[in-house]
């Protein structure tokens, strides 16, 4: 119940932003003001990113301002908290409120079908690595689901130390690791009685052992992303109004999903609160940030690729259904 008054007022609170926020850029249109001081450098394009593959010789430029694709998808996802590819036709989907997975169409986001593996609940986020499909609940709670295209799917659930405390949000998979990794919105520390403001955590889950790390495996300090760049405006007020609704200390990022790149395997998490994807590598080094367009993307809860390295974003609906975006980028080969 908690948790949904929580999400209820963030909802208004945020669909009342982003009808002021339209209110002021077609106002800005017709009178003239003076720029905000927190923008970046003339020039720069805050919804643009470039990444490099490891060896230099190709570059992925993506136009978040820009997408190349756009659906509305059907009511039941207007909770849609994750996606993962499935195949190059669907994604599949899950929702923070149902215990099914939904597989729809990335060209018009019809629902196909749905896969039941749980009860109700506040599931998170979702990834497909080979024939298995793995859900993460806010709790740190991880359900394996083998045989997903049978009536029948065995389901295991995976008890781990996070707990609702830590707000699990993200879930991607690590091919060479044979792992799964977990960003954690909430409390970095698995210790209820340890406080560490400032910090975000990612924890990783050893899919061989089906155990997780009990230290972070990349710890991200929120002061350094919060120097490395100047906000903009909806950035700003993002933050200060989730500093209102929430109790865990320095909240300027928070992930909402991650995903790995295809070809340069950096992770790219994404947040809803600061409107940005934050790109770091496997050692935890920020490599840059992207903003997230509000007026495209309101509320961004899920991210993946595919094989290629096209972008998919979805946003929980606010007063309206909610959205996939599609990205694909200018790919340049040296």
């Amino acid at each position: 119940m908690l948790n949904w008054v929580r999400k209820t007022v963030q909802r208004g609170v945020i669909a009342y932003a982003v009808m002021f926020l339209s209110l002021m850029t077609s106002l800005s249109g017709c009178h003239p003001s003076n720029p905000a001081t927190n923008y970046p450098e003339p020039g720069a394009d805050r919804y643009v990113y470039t990444d490099r593959s490891p060896d230099g010789t190709r570059t992925f430029t993506y136009h978040l301002s820009s997408p190349d694709h756009k659906v509305l998808l059907p009511p039941i996802l207007r909770e849609i908290s994750g996606i993962t590819m499935l195949d190059s036709l669907h994604l599949a989907g899950i929702q923070d409120e149902e215990g099914r997975v939904f597989i729809f169409r990335i060209s018009n986001g019809m629902i196909e079908r749905t896969i039941p593996f749980a009860e109700n609940g506040d599931y998170e986020d979702i990834i497909i690595a080979g024939d298995t499909i793995y859900i993460l609940k806010s709790n740190g709670n991880i359900y394996m689901v083998e045989q997903y295209d049978h009536p029948r799917p065995l389901v295991t659930r995976f008890k781990t130390p996070l707990s609702s405390r830590n707000d699990c949000e993200g879930i991607c998979y690590l091919n060479g690791l044979n792992s799964l990794l977990v960003a954690c919105k909430g409390a970095p520390s698995l210790n209820k009685d340890q406080h560490v403001p400032g910090v975000r955590a990612i924890y990783r889950f050893t899919l061989t052992t089906g155990q997780l790390d009990t230290v972070p495996f990349i710890s991200i300090y929120t002061g350094e992303l919060a120097s490395q760049e100047p906000m903009d405006w909806y950035q700003g007020i993002s933050v200060r109004m989730a500093n209102r609704l929430n109790q865990n200390g320095n909240i300027v990022f928070q992930p909402s999903g991650i995903a790995v790149h295809p070809v340069t395997g950096n992770l790219y998490i994404l947040a809803h609160v600061g409107k940005m994807i934050l790109i770091i590598d496997l050692r935890g080094e920020i490599l840059g940030r992207v903003a997230i367009d509000p007026t495209i993307l309101p509320q961004p809860e899920g991210i993946c690729f595919d094989h290629q390295g096209v972008l998919m974003i979805v946003s929980e609906g606010i007063e309206a259904d909610a959205i996939l975006t599609v990205y694909h980028p200018e790919v340049t080969v040296r």
